[in-house]
């Protein structure tokens, strides 16, 4: 478990090196930013269980999806992430966050 737990940390420093690299922030936005960006890691468990049980109602509602049911599973997805970051950096930034998020995954 030692070997996994060490990988995923170096996943995760990674990750943050990329975004750090991308997000052209300025010191007054690091400063608020990168405390709030660790809280948000730190919570990812949490965040984690509850869009896995969001994909398994999706999966268990599949074949009965509506648009508008459908875009509401997007929303309550992003929803997930979105608030904790929203509160110290503009949408053009929290974009860039999870898009360079999205490609750390790949």
């Amino acid at each position: 478990m030692i070997g996994a737990r060490t990988s995923a940390q170096t996943v995760r420093s990674q990750r943050k090196q990329l975004i750090a690299a991308n997000l052209k922030l300025t010191d007054q936005e690091a400063t608020k930013f990168w405390p709030v960006y660790d809280q948000y890691v730190s919570k990812l468990i949490t965040i984690n269980d509850r869009k896995f049980r969001l994909v398994q109602e999706y999966a268990d509602d599949y074949g009965k999806l509506t648009n508008e049911r459908s875009l509401s599973f997007v929303r309550r997805w992003l929803d997930a992430d979105i608030p904790i970051v929203s509160k110290v950096l503009e949408g053009k930034k929290i974009s860039n966050v999870f898009f360079n998020w999205t490609a750390a995954l790949r």
